[in-house]
């Protein structure tokens, strides 16, 4: 499948890339020839990077028709590559072995590969290829622990607590890359042939943190998502650190930006060698003062367009801190979202066959301008975000004795505090065997979804997880309309979704009715008046009426009599009954009785005992 895209959509997901001949040495140029590798034992963090496949027109050609394999980098152990942070393209391990790995986290030691760099001396990376008699030991197979301060720190743990965080303020540091080749300069402009990133650090900073007026930004979205919970500001932003007050005067650092001058000419150089280059020269700056790129909760990383980037816009570890952007789209707020979006943890969004077609989301393809779009997350990921937990919804259609029937609202009436705990929802979680779930969505148009413009104002239902992985758009239900799913999680009945109506005001909602259909059909209740119009022929539930929401609910009737020697259950057609307990527990030789209060009691005959003949002896 092919979607034509203006030129600025390129840039929709972790690697914007060329043919599939290309994928594998986006990151990497291939180094193995006329390279001589050196056999070692390898440990490293393990990345994941997922491409999407792009050609010279700007078509976008979808990951699922290509088949590609996700990118799966090594980033180096600094004791072994004497320099922190460096990737290496990773061969000679197949897709199981990544099957218990957790990206960004997990530890391995190769106990034989072959390293291959172009050159060893400045840290530009290369190919690690594992020998397949090598040994793979995963951390949390053996202690991965070091010493810190007389005590033993899991090292896993504190690789976890390092990811870039979904809540909270992340400081982000950018790493403006200034190559030997931006001659004289540098000159911010296109007329050098794209050796220099087209745009000034403060343009930059601007464009990221709204440091010069810029209202669109990568941090003003996240806050409007997140109402607060997740803030992106400059690194050293926060005037008591001793550290950032350190740096020298001669040191360009302004509004989070650090301009970082390497040695190196990079025309042509594969991307993940030229980011390699940056990290370690911005190391070289920030290690004297007790600094170093990871002292910062996310990293970003702006270099020409002349770097050989495969056609890619940005990439970024899925999860992880750092992302790479060509300057050219650096200052685009559509794709700082995506590529961050990636760093805390999502994939991406998808519909029908294209895999980021859902575009009422931030990590579909919606438009990439350099102010927008204005939209937030779709139902799995903003489950998974859980920045509306107190507004989630999770509903089980095959174990609930009642249908759901509530209130949806958008992300814009949330973040107004015009929801209500317990009568309103921003995501209601349908549970279905499998391994994904189906996440149910009011696609509102306003606030920070203003720029919505896909399925404008319907209710959409998105099947996914609550872990990140890929999400597919199933349904987009308009006011009045209704998705039917045949033998529901593996049952003969069908359930069905309605969009039983919207109304505006403070806030504008759709009414949603979620049920199973026992052969009778499913129709939206009508707006009760009082508790007896709520009847649903049920003797098992109680039946109340919202006056203010005109919506019936239906609770489980309690049948305990506060009786001890009764058995209470249950009956839908004719309500509760109360049985009297035997009390017999089949032994001749105690006397069987019920207190109310206490139940039943069981009192031994003295003296009495079972002969083999069955007799009783007393």
């Amino acid at each position: 499948m092919k979607i034509s895209l203006p030129k600025l959509a390129l840039s929709s997901a972790l690697l914007c890339t060329l043919p599939r001949s290309s994928i594998g040495s986006i990151l990497f140029d291939d180094v193995t020839s006329g390279t001589t590798g050196v056999e070692t034992s390898v440990g490293c963090i393990l990345h994941e990077v997922e491409p999407l496949i792009v050609t010279d027109d700007h078509v976008v050609v979808d990951e699922n028709e290509v088949g590609h394999d996700p990118i799966r980098i090594c980033e180096r152990d600094a004791t072994e590559e004497g320099a922190p942070g460096i990737m290496y393209d990773l061969e000679g391990v197949g897709n199981d072995f990544f099957a218990d790995v957790e990206f960004g986290v997990t530890h391995v030691v190769f106990s034989k590969a072959t390293v291959y760099e172009p050159d060893e001396a400045n840290h530009s990376g290369g190919k690690i290829i594992v020998d397949p008699a090598s040994t793979r030991t995963k951390s949390g197979e053996e202690a991965t622990t070091r010493r810190l301060r007389g005590g033993m720190v899991d090292e896993s743990e504190e690789r976890r607590r390092r990811l870039s965080p979904k809540e909270g303020v992340t400081d982000l540091l950018v790493l403006y890359g200034i190559p030997g080749d931006c001659r004289g300069g540098p000159d911010y402009n296109t007329t050098s042939g794209n050796l220099c990133n087209i745009r000034t650090p403060s343009f930059y900073a601007d464009s990221l943190f709204g440091t010069n007026g810029d209202l669109k930004t990568v941090a003003s979205q996240f806050n409007a998502c997140s109402k607060g919970k997740l803030q992106y500001v400059p690194a050293c932003s926060d005037a008591s650190s001793a550290e950032c007050a350190q740096l020298d005067s001669n040191v360009l650092f302004a509004n989070g930006v650090l301009e970082v001058k390497i040695d190196n000419n990079v025309i042509g150089m594969a991307s993940g060698s030229a980011v390699n280059l940056v990290t370690t020269a911005a190391n070289s700056i920030l290690n004297p003062i007790g600094l170093s790129v990871t002292s910062f909760k996310q990293h970003m990383v702006i270099l020409p367009d002349s770097v050989s980037w495969g056609g890619a816009a940005a990439w970024a570890y899925r999860p992880g801190t750092q992302s790479a952007f060509r300057s050219s789209y650096a200052d685009h707020m559509g794709v700082q979202v995506h590529e961050f979006g990636h760093n805390v943890g999502l994939l991406h969004s998808g519909y029908g066959t294209g895999s980021y077609n859902d575009h009422s989301c931030m990590q579909g393809n919606p438009s990439y301008g350099n102010n927008g779009p204005e939209v937030c997350w779709n139902g799995p990921n903003s489950y998974t975000l859980g920045w509306y937990k107190d507004y989630h919804k999770d509903f089980d259609p095959v174990n609930s004795n009642d249908p759901f029937h509530g209130r949806l609202v958008g992300v814009g009436d949330w973040a107004d505090d015009e929801a209500v705990v317990g009568t309103h929802y921003v995501v209601v979680k349908i549970s279905q065997s499998g391994s994904n779930d189906l996440f149910v969505m009011y696609n509102r148009v306003e606030g920070p979804t203003k720029g919505v413009n896909f399925f404008k104002n319907e209710v959409m239902v998105v099947e996914g997880g609550t872990d990140g992985r890929q999400t597919w758009l199933q349904s987009h239900i308009p006011a009045g309309g209704e998705y039917a799913i045949e033998n529901f999680s593996g049952q003969s009945r069908t359930l069905v979704i309605k969009n039983c109506r919207q109304e505006a005001g403070a806030p504008d909602y759709s009414e949603v009715y979620i049920a199973l259909d026992d052969g009778t059909g499913v129709e939206c209740p009508a707006e009760c008046t009082d508790d007896d119009s709520c009847d649903d022929n049920d003797m098992c539930t109680v039946n109340t009426c919202s006056a203010e929401l005109g919506i019936c609910t239906f609770t489980d009737l309690v049948c305990d009599d506060g009786d001890a020697c009764t058995d209470d259950v249950c009956d839908p057609i004719t309500g509760c009954s109360h049985t009297k307990s035997t009390c017999d527990d089949g032994d001749v030789c105690t006397v069987d009785s019920c207190v109310a209060e206490v139940g039943c009691s069981h009192e031994s005959i003295p003296n009495c005992a079972v002969m083999e003949t069955g007799q009783v002896e007393l």
